[in-house]
């Protein structure tokens, strides 16, 4: 039976936070993502709010994509960055950098251009003819019409050589404002090449949400590496070995949850339904490393050290923040 002495408890995952359990919402952003590589999608958009572990989910899904399609298709994430104005080179430099260039920083933008047209031509020719890239663009909001003219170009380009790059925009909802400006000036090949499809990703919403998350916890998580021990088996062992799973606590969590939004009024104005994994990561990591124990006897957690939890987490002071935009209905609230 597993115990605390014969394992290194700073190196696990749950206390580096060197890790990425997925939930409902990432997993069906992920079957969208991949079908729409297999079917050679030109392009699509990925909108949510802020703050709801978008840039996550979408290192979790390149890293899949190389897994599942292999060396012939290159992978990469580009943040947006802010410009007071407007630069060709810089943003042909963010590609260049995400797509792993050794040069992306040097040269003009016509030299940068040059430089990722060609860098796509050598890895085409590396894979027999049949290579090709997803591109992910983070925080795509920030992108204006210049950079969609830019690269709308370049997929030009590319389409004479026979290699299809595919551009998924990532963004928060003011994304969808981008794409009814280039209809209002009559950018429908833009559009139609790079926005026809959209995916809104969530954050977790509800306590059916929260209950796979837990199982992952429990099932189809794993530390040390092969030792098929689970991260709640490895903080409850013999707890874990009676029976008790951290699924069982679903009610009690989502519950003080919701008593938690309550209290500090975060009803109509913040987003009710949806929670960002990295608060609900800090609720389970504290119950986990807190409270951790070799007690057979353990069966759950009490509503006080979930609360504290909850509040530790610094869900509801980040919450604040989360604001409706007018850009988009509220989803309907919990019943």
């Amino acid at each position: 039976m597993l115990k605390f002495e014969l394992i290194k408890p700073k190196s696990h995952p749950i206390i580096s936070k060197d890790y990425i359990v997925p939930t409902p919402a990432l997993e069906g952003l992920l079957e969208m993502v991949l079908d729409w590589v297999k079917n050679l999608y030109t392009g699509s958009i990925i909108y949510g709010y802020q703050r709801l572990g978008k840039t996550t989910s979408v290192e979790y899904i390149a890293e899949e994509i190389r897994q599942i399609f292999g060396h012939n298709v290159m992978v990469g994430i580009a943040p947006m960055v802010s410009n007071i104005r407007i630069s060709e080179s810089a943003f042909w430099g963010q590609i260049l950098k995400a797509l792993g260039h050794e040069f992306w920083s040097r040269g003009s933008a016509i030299a940068k251009r040059d430089r990722l047209i060609k860098y796509f031509q050598i890895f085409n020719q590396n894979n027999g003819g049949e290579g090709r890239a997803v591109l992910f663009i983070d925080d795509a909001q920030k992108m204006e019409e210049s950079h969609f003219d830019w690269i709308s170009e370049l997929h030009n380009d590319l389409n004479l050589q026979k290699f299809h790059l595919a551009v998924f925009l990532v963004g928060q909802p003011e994304l969808l404002g981008r794409k009814a400006t280039l209809e209002e000036n009559h950018k429908y090949e833009i559009v139609a090449r790079f926005m026809n499809e959209e995916h809104q990703f969530h954050g977790i919403r509800n306590d059916d949400d929260i209950a796979v998350i837990l199982h992952t916890y429990d099932e189809n998580t794993e530390y040390p590496q092969a030792s098929g021990c689970s991260f709640t088996k490895y903080f409850f062992p013999d707890a874990f070995e009676y029976g008790w799973r951290f699924e069982d606590e679903t009610d009690k969590v989502w519950n003080e949850i919701l008593k938690a939004r309550n209290s500090h009024g975060l009803k109509e104005e913040v987003l009710i339904d949806e929670i960002h994994m990295e608060y609900f990561a800090r609720i389970i990591e504290r119950l986990c490393t807190r409270y951790q124990t070799n007690d057979p006897g353990f069966n759950g957690f009490s509503t006080k050290q979930i609360e504290e939890a909850i509040h530790k987490s610094d869900y509801l002071g980040g919450s604040k923040y989360l604001r409706y935009k007018d850009i988009l209905p509220r989803p309907e609230a919990r019943k």
